[in-house]
């Protein structure tokens, strides 16, 4: 079996790196926040801890489904589903891995913030992309209706001419023209 030519390897390496390479950087500021030391007592901030955990696996959420939808070729539907997963079990073992961290625990209330913003984030993704190609659609729509309506003022004024030439067929004359 013979290797893909050159270009074929640098365009898997330009998806790879594009679509993955934003994943990566997400999990490993995620998996460098939960593994700092911080002080046992967050007081009124623990409310804020739980909506940041949603936000960070919302964002996670939301690059997964893109790099498995891009790259991978994933449906839509597949892609929500796996990356909410993924996402999802990343944040269980990361709430798993805080018990070996000093001042750190994990808790269940953290890693149901997880699951919710990874679910949040795929279907935030849908929604947004969904939108998006609605969007495209109805500008494709309006370009062809505005180039329709330009073949029938064209139609239009043949189709007078030829009234005015007393049904002959005639060219439109530039100015200046006899």
């Amino acid at each position: 079996m013979s290797s893909p030519p050159r270009a074929a390897k640098r365009r898997l390496m330009a998806s790879l790196v594009v679509y993955w390479a934003p994943v990566v950087a997400c999990m490993a500021l995620i998996c460098y926040l939960s593994f700092h030391p911080s002080p046992m007592d967050l007081g009124p901030v623990a409310l804020l801890d739980n909506w940041g955990h949603t936000i960070a696996y919302a964002v996670l959420g939301m690059l997964l489904v893109r790099a498995m939808h891009g790259s991978a070729g994933y449906g839509l539907p597949a892609a929500t589903a796996c990356s909410a997963l993924g996402a999802t079990a990343y944040g269980i073992l990361n709430e798993v891995g805080q018990l070996y961290v000093p001042n750190r625990h994990a808790t269940a209330p953290d890693a149901l913030a997880d699951a919710i913003g990874a679910m949040l984030g795929a279907v935030a993704f849908i929604a947004g992309t969904g939108a998006l190609s609605a969007w495209r659609r109805r500008a494709r729509s309006r370009a062809w209706y505005r180039d329709s309506r330009s073949r029938l003022t064209s139609a239009r004024q043949r189709a007078l001419r030829q009234k005015r030439n007393g049904g002959r067929t005639a060219r439109a004359r530039r100015p200046g023209q006899r």
